[in-house]
């Protein structure tokens, strides 16, 4: 009898030892990444701009299809957002609103280049500041020699680029002339 317990004893060892070497770690998911968003020209702050989070880290559901989009929330008055609950690893913020070009973390020019926010087991927060910039827009009134507005007219905006060390303009859009103030027929 006292043999048989020996055994079973050493059974529940090795039953234990297998079990938690199939165990996977546990990842921590106490990261938190904060920031602000501001006004590339003015460094002001911007409220109501969607800032979404993105990365191998961000866990994705399995079977789903399109794939789910990354997280999003909306900045505050002062241009602020957080993300909390977050495991180890390389992240890239983007912000976009209405009447602004795109900005990413890390971006430092329009059109630039994004650098991701990381977190590791022993850094475990980050601030990032995303610059956004304002779309412009150019208004007018096309006239004739008589002082008309001329409707239908199609218009290119140029812009200047250098190529080669000389100073270019190359179309950059396009639109048409329209009457605001015309009655439809």
């Amino acid at each position: 009898m006292r043999h048989a317990a020996v055994q079973f004893g050493f059974a529940v060892l090795v039953l234990g030892v297998s079990l938690a070497a199939q165990a996977p770690p546990q990842v921590p998911r106490d990261g938190v990444i904060t920031g602000q968003v501001v006004d590339a020209a003015t460094g002001k702050p911007v409220s109501a701009v969607i800032v979404s989070i993105g990365g191998a880290a961000i866990p994705q559901r399995a079977g789903t299809s399109p794939p789910p989009r990354p997280p999003r929330i909306l900045t505050g008055g002062d241009g602020r957002f957080a993300f909390r609950d977050l495991p180890p690893g390389s992240f890239t913020i983007v912000a976009a609103k209405a009447g602004y070009a795109e900005g990413a973390s890390g971006r430092r020019v329009l059109g630039g280049a994004s650098q991701p926010v990381v977190l590791t087991t022993t850094e475990r927060s980050a601030e990032s500041t995303v610059r956004i910039w304002k779309n412009g827009a150019i208004a007018g009134t096309i006239i004739d020699e008589a002082g008309e507005p001329l409707v239908g007219l199609q218009v290119l905006p140029l812009r200047r680029t250098f190529s080669g060390g000389r100073r270019r303009f190359v179309p950059s859009g396009r639109a048409a002339t329209t009457c605001a103030t015309c009655s439809p027929t």
